[in-house]
């Protein structure tokens, strides 16, 4: 079932095309304090104006892909609430999203001075340590992908709806959390998703793929308690494409992306 390439430690659960993305921006010392210090949690992030910019792109009859305050708004206000939920208030499934400038600047943390990589290295290992699941929605040459951290298992899983369009984008985060942990190599599980069909849909992609995996991570965590197997195997293989395509159905309805983005302008019109 698994096929291992020569050239990097992504293990290949199917077969799919794949591509080389680089990210090449600009990392300034203003927008390190920014994303270092910034208060993400939920009431002081949705803010008027992240809300109502969210809804005019989504709104953008000219079918606009979303930027990173978008997608990292939509994520945050779907799993605040369905970690609400009365489905799943029993769950002890710790998350965090991480925010896509900082992932950046944690890329490019090797270009500033000592004091400020030592910042990007400590927030890293914080979220690491003081989370069980990581989400990072990575945003790199106008591109959306998601890569999970799961802690029970220590291992990075990767969902893209261009195959693998941010192959080494995605290694080099494992590479660098490897680092700073003094960890060994870890694993890196390609899952596979549907590709997209139209450009700009990658971030509602990425925005179905955290909706599915969370409520899968969930279900799992359930099934892990009642029989204790937290081995890779309950976690991964059972997450094929026909699992993918149940979770999908019941949780994001991809079939039809008019109807998922109407839903998604809904929840955000109801926050104002």
């Amino acid at each position: 079932m698994e096929q291992q390439t020569e050239e990097s430690n992504v293990i290949d659960l199917t077969s799919e095309p794949s591509g080389d993305d680089d990210d090449d921006s600009k990392c300034d010392d203003m927008a390190i304090g920014i994303v270092i210090e910034k208060d993400s949690s939920i009431p002081t992030f949705f803010s008027f104006q992240n809300i109502k910019q969210t809804i005019d792109r989504i709104s953008s009859p000219f079918d606009e892909m979303l930027d990173d305050n978008s997608v990292y708004l939509i994520m945050h206000e779907i799993l605040y609430n369905m970690y609400k939920s009365k489905m799943h208030q029993q769950t002890s499934l710790t998350y965090h999203i991480v925010d896509p400038q900082f992932t950046l600047l944690f890329l490019l943390r090797k270009r500033v001075e000592i004091e400020k990589q030592q910042k990007l290295n400590n927030k890293m290992k914080d979220l690491i340590n003081g989370n069980k699941v990581l989400f990072f929605p990575v945003n790199g040459n106008f591109h959306w992908s998601l890569l999970v951290y799961y802690d029970y298992t220590k291992s990075f899983f990767y969902m893209d709806s261009l195959g693998k369009g941010h192959k080494e984008i995605i290694q080099s985060i494992e590479s660098g959390i490897n680092d700073i942990m003094k960890w060994s190599r870890k694993e890196i599980y390609h899952i596979n998703t549907p590709i997209q069909k139209l450009g700009f849909e990658c971030g509602y992609y990425v925005i179905m793929y955290t909706i599915i995996y969370f409520n899968y991570l969930i279900d799992m965590e359930n099934n892990v308690k009642d029989d204790g197997d937290t081995s890779i195997d309950s976690v991964l293989y059972n997450f094929d494409k026909a699992t993918l395509k149940k979770y999908l159905k019941v949780y994001a309805d991809p079939y039809k992306f008019d109807k998922f983005r109407a839903k998604i302008l809904e929840r955000l019109n109801n926050l104002l």
